[in-house]
Formats: structure tokens, C-alpha cells, sequence
């Protein structure tokens, strides 16, 4: 049964069975890691796997906007979109540049080429972000590289 929380949002009790469609987006970000965020992106994101990859990191905030005026150019920044995902993107791009081996060369990379850490940071959220977006959307699991080649 599905009560109306206080919000009005709706509230599932035990005794209802979970969607579908949720619980398979679930199963799918299972295969990837760190898959402790996967619950709050599902809940704070249904957009995820729905909309274009410029469109969902603008949603999130982790899209750089430009400061451009006539022959000055400014410092690109990101800023707006849903601070909770942000933040749990954040953790998980946190974990993933150490952890995950496409993250950690792509973020090795950045890193190398001069950029500051914390840029090169937000720039794997957004690529974490477009993974997982490209996950549901094609409706296919986490393929690490080395089982590609195996």
C-alpha cells in the first residue's frame, strides 16, 4: 500500500512490491562501483537514462558554463542543479578516481596535463554522471576494460 507523506509525496510500506523499471536501473548500477550512491542518484535523478548527456550534467550542475564577455574570456564554473546528487556524485568521484581504473587514468590524466585537482575532480563527476546515464539509457551493465579484453 502506498500512503501520502506529509510532502505528498508518495510513501511505500512494506507490503508493497517495488516498481519494475526501478528495480532493474537498480540491478544495473550493481556492476558499478562504488555502488553505495546508487539508491539516492535513482530516488533524486529519474531523469537518469532518459535525457541527453549535456542535459542530465546540467540538471546535476557539473555542466561548465562560460563567463564570456565580448574579447574576455572568463573562468568556466559550474553552479545550479540538484545539490544532493551533486554532493553524492562528489563521494563517488571521490572513491572512483582511487578505486575505479577508467576514472583514476582519466583523473591521472587531467591531472598531468596541468589541471588543478579539484577541476579535474568535477570533470570525473561529469563523466561518472554520462557513464551512468549511457548505462540505463542502452539498457546495458558495467563492463570493466579488462573484462572487454578477457
Amino acid at each position: 500500500m502506498a500512503d501520502i507523506g506529509v510532502d505528498g509525496a508518495r510513501v511505500f510500506t512494506r507490503g508493497e512490491a517495488p516498481l519494475p523499471a526501478l528495480d532493474q536501473d537498480t540491478a544495473l548500477l550493481d556492476h558499478f562501483r562504488p555502488a553505495t550512491f546508487r539508491h539516492r542518484l535513482l530516488a533524486e535523478l529519474p531523469e537518469l537514462g532518459a535525457l541527453p548527456r549535456r542535459e542530465i550534467s546540467a540538471l546535476v550542475g557539473v555542466c561548465p558554463y562560460s563567463r564570456d564577455s565580448g574579447k574576455h574570456r572568463g573562468r568556466r564554473t559550474i553552479w545550479g542543479g540538484r545539490a544532493v546528487v551533486r554532493a553524492t556524485l562528489y563521494m563517488a568521484a571521490i572513491v572512483a578516481s582511487r578505486h575505479n581504473p577508467v576514472i583514476r587514468a582519466f583523473y591521472q590524466k587531467l591531472v598531468a596535463t596541468g589541471k588543478l585537482k579539484k577541476v579535474a575532480l568535477v570533470a570525473c563527476m561529469r563523466k561518472l554522471l554520462v557513464i551512468l546515464n549511457a548505462m540505463l539509457k542502452h539498457d546495458t551493465p558495467w563492463h570493466h576494460p579488462t573484462q572487454s579484453a578477457a
